[in-house]
């Protein structure tokens, strides 16, 4: 039989050190983990079927759905039904246990590294986000009357929204909608601000006076009775 040198030689499924030398957590579980993470995507999401992940570790389903629960009730990983039918998401939790130091764990583990876990579904997050905020604007954007700088105008709303300055985007469209009804109907559209302006100075808030309707002057008003009679009578 023939030697092998198994550095760089294999690839599969990784249990982190942090992991298996926990005692809380068994083994099962210890290689659920290290396969759910190798089917991890950059938003940090993983989606096996149960038989996929049962088969490829040599498991039954009832052992695979046992090792799953007691990840998620160590806190190590998330599951979220997708429906019948669909394969369970799983995301992974930043966990105490990843907070060990090197000197229990050999030199596997660098707590400056953690934050690395994070970003990919933060950013993701961030983009979801985002386009909400856009599909918003294009809301607001179909009403008002300038179409001018539009690109300024959809970097302040998305700016503005992420500070939590702005109310909900019907109440702005109510706006726009008052302010033509009362003040830009009749007006030339270079007198009308920029979206970009209106929004930057938060105008949503401008009160505006409602038009006062003019009272119908009375013909016989100053007439006595007598002068209102005579001309009817005439």
């Amino acid at each position: 039989m023939s030697l092998i040198n198994p550095y760089k030689l294999f690839v599969g499924s990784f249990v982190p050190n942090w992991l298996m030398c926990r005692k809380e957590i068994s083994l099962g579980a210890k290689l659920v983990y290290a396969r759910l993470s190798q089917y991890a995507g950059r938003d940090g999401r993983a989606f096996p079927k149960q038989e996929t992940l049962s088969e490829q570790l040599g498991l039954s389903q009832r052992q695979t759905k046992r090792y799953v629960s007691e990840l998620v009730k160590h806190s190590l990983i998330n599951s979220e039904k997708q429906g019948l039918g669909k394969p369970s998401i799983y995301t992974f939790n930043h966990h105490e246990w990843m907070c060990v130091t090197r000197h229990n764990l050999g030199d596997t583990y660098d707590p400056k590294k953690v934050t690395d876990m994070s970003p990919p579904i933060k950013r993701v997050k961030e983009e979801n986000q985002i386009n909400i905020y856009k599909k918003d604007f294009e809301r607001l954007y179909a009403v008002y009357p300038r179409k001018e700088k539009k690109a300024p105008a959809e970097k302040a709303f998305i700016k503005l929204s992420k500070a939590k300055k702005l109310p909900d985007t019907d109440v702005l469209i109510a706006a726009i909608k008052k302010r033509l009804e009362l003040d830009w109907k009749d007006k030339e559209k270079q007198f009308i601000p920029l979206p970009s302006s209106w929004l930057n100075g938060e105008r949503w808030n401008d009160e505006l006076e409602e038009p006062q309707q003019k009272e119908e002057s009375n013909p016989y008003e100053g007439l006595s009775e007598e002068e209102i009679d005579a001309m009817f009578e005439g």
